[in-house]
């Protein structure tokens, strides 16, 4: 079904956030996180990555699995830094015809796919970069909790920002999650690879994969030592002795080790939060 779109002012910042991880061809990941309000640090998120547009689609969605409706939101955001970005957290208030407000918004970390482009010979994968002058675009499901109703106007502020040199901008409780959260993935990868060798090195490689398989489906979606990456293993299974089965753990092994690298945060950020 074609979606129409409208454009929407930037303007204040709210309270309510989202977290995604995008995990290339593998699982997007998506924590909804309440809490605290923004706390400014010397330098204010929107001074170095300027909200340029926002829209609201017209069309409600649903997502499988989930109960209610959906709003799509699409923002686009310029890095007017002369340092990259690599992670932001974005809130909008949604403002209702009867003069009511709610908020939400979204935490987004590259550093999966920054990661993961550091293979030699790859190129970075459209839209993951968020370089200076860089333009990102995004599109996120925020449910419906006002009653169902339809906000009619869209206000955005940037609450949070991670450059690539690990300092950053806003609430240093905010800025502790993201690199704890890319400390998490680098150890759910760690185990995965730790798994894949132990695998490959087994008398019965395929009987201990099932094994492993049979292990990582009686934990909840997500949990485990392996976190989002369990379905991971499967795949591994199926391309045995195959080219695409040493380029993935060539791609798991550098996003690894990216991951830990970008996951300590630097003491001091120049005019950024201390961690």
């Amino acid at each position: 079904m074609e979606q129409f779109l409208k454009s929407i002012p930037a303007g204040k910042s709210g309270s309510c956030w989202k977290l995604v991880l995008a995990v290339p061809a593998l699982v997007s990941i998506a924590v909804v996180l309440r809490g605290q309000g923004s706390t400014q640090a010397n330098t204010d998120p929107s001074a170095v990555l300027a909200v340029e547009n926002v829209e609201l689609g017209q069309i409600p969605t649903t997502i499988p699995g989930e109960v209610g409706q959906y709003l799509p939101i699409t923002v686009q955001l310029r890095n007017v830094s002369p340092k990259a970005v690599t992670a932001y957290e974005i809130s909008f208030d949604l403002l209702y015809s009867d003069r009511t407000s709610t908020t939400t918004g979204w935490t987004e970390d590259l550093a999966f796919p920054i990661a993961a482009s550091k293979l030699p010979g790859a190129l970075p994968m459209p839209n993951t970069t968020l370089n200076p002058g860089d333009l990102h675009s995004i599109t996120q499901q925020v449910r419906l909790d006002h009653g169902g109703a339809w906000p009619i106007q869209a206000v955005a502020h940037v609450l949070l920002v991670v450059f690539g040199d690990r300092t950053g901008l806003g609430d240093p409780k905010k800025l502790s999650l993201v690199f704890l959260g890319r400390r998490e993935t680098a150890e759910h990868l760690a185990n995965l690879v730790a798994q894949v060798t132990e695998a490959e090195s087994s008398p019965g490689p395929e009987a201990r994969y099932r094994e492993m398989i049979s292990a990582s489906q009686s934990v909840k979606p997500g949990q485990g030592p392996l976190g989002a990456y369990a379905k991971r293993l499967e795949k591994y299974l199926a391309v045995r002795g195959t080219a695409e089965f040493a380029m993935m753990l060539k791609v798991d092994e550098i996003t690894r080790d990216g991951l830990v690298e970008q996951s300590v945060p630097a003491s001091t950020g120049d005019g950024g939060a201390k961690q």
